[in-house]
């Protein structure tokens, strides 16, 4: 489904216009998209009717939202209330309407069925066939939390969302799930191993000829000549992080070395490390450095 659709069928049954929405592809036919839905309390309850489909939607709410009126495949079911963190799954092959009157915050995250069955075939994982929670459940899970938060500024400004950042959580989010909560062997393996010199090198070469991240957890894949899952596996594997990570890690230190030995303005280094703009450097740059690059670069100069 693409970004757009996904983000016009939000619409129709939820009444929040042109919410934001991101997507990536995953491995060979699936997608993964992700939303932001926010809206006011409504002044009497209105019907959400969920289109079915193949594919789980993840809601994460970002704020308390209060028990609802809710049925599945038309028999009413306990819509448990949830805290700010908490989340429940809607299985999509099956239909789901609900009664929505309260003000709401949350992540809407679309994981397509195809991905599961891609992921499992890619893992030798035995398929899902379901999940092992009721419908209506209040969950909490960190995993699932901090992806689903890790989104969010890619969602502030979806024209800026970064692909291979993108495709690692919605890999990292099918995986998890399939291991968590689907109803498949708990003691299945795990394939393990890392990357074989010459394709850290080529990933490597890859990632710092693209600074900006624009390319995709496929174009890594593929000149490994790996598929996308064992790729991301692998590279973490032998890095001890995901290839999104590792590029920013990059990038800092590139900024860093910039700073120190070029007169440059913050603009042109910007530029020069992949990132959007001076103050997009300067965000990423004080988070992990604990400074301002200005702050950063007089104290190297002292």
């Amino acid at each position: 489904m693409a970004d757009g659709a996904f983000g016009e069928r939000l619409s129709e049954f939820s009444g929040v216009e042109a919410p934001p929405v991101i997507s990536a592809g995953l491995l060979q036919t699936a997608e993964f998209t992700a939303a932001r839905l926010q809206w006011e309390r409504r002044a009497e309850p209105e019907l959400f009717d969920i289109p079915s489909e193949e594919a789980l939607l993840v809601f994460l709410l970002r704020k308390p939202y209060p028990s609802n009126p809710y049925r599945v495949d038309g028999r009413p079911v306990t819509l448990e209330p949830l805290d700010a963190g908490q989340f429940n799954f809607l299985d999509l092959r099956r239909s789901h309407v609900a009664w929505v009157q309260a003000a709401s915050d949350c992540i809407a995250l679309h994981l397509p069925i195809a991905a599961f069955h891609e992921v499992a075939s890619e893992t030798r994982l035995p398929r899902i066939g379901g999940l092992r929670t009721a419908p209506g459940l209040a969950l909490r899970d960190p995993v699932v939390h901090h992806l689903s938060e890790s989104l969010i500024p890619a969602l502030t400004s979806p024209p800026a969302a970064q692909p291979l950042f993108v495709e690692h959580v919605g890999l990292a989010l099918v995986t998890h799930v399939m291991e968590r909560y689907g109803d498949i062997s708990p003691d299945a393996p795990t394939p393990r191993g890392g990357l074989a010199p010459w394709q850290l090198r080529e990933a490597k070469d890859l990632l710092m000829a693209n600074l900006s991240g624009r390319l995709s957890l496929g174009d890594l894949a593929k000149a490994c000549r790996l598929s996308r899952a064992h790729f991301a596996r692998a590279f973490k594997a032998t890095t001890g992080v995901a290839p999104y990570q590792w590029l920013a890690l990059r990038r800092i230190e590139l900024a860093k070395d910039l700073l120190a030995g070029s007169g440059k303005s913050l603009e042109q280094i910007a530029e020069e490390c992949g990132f959007a703009d001076a103050s997009h450097l300067s965000r990423v740059f004080a988070r992990r450095v604990g400074a301002s690059p200005g702050r950063w670069r007089r104290l190297r100069q002292w």
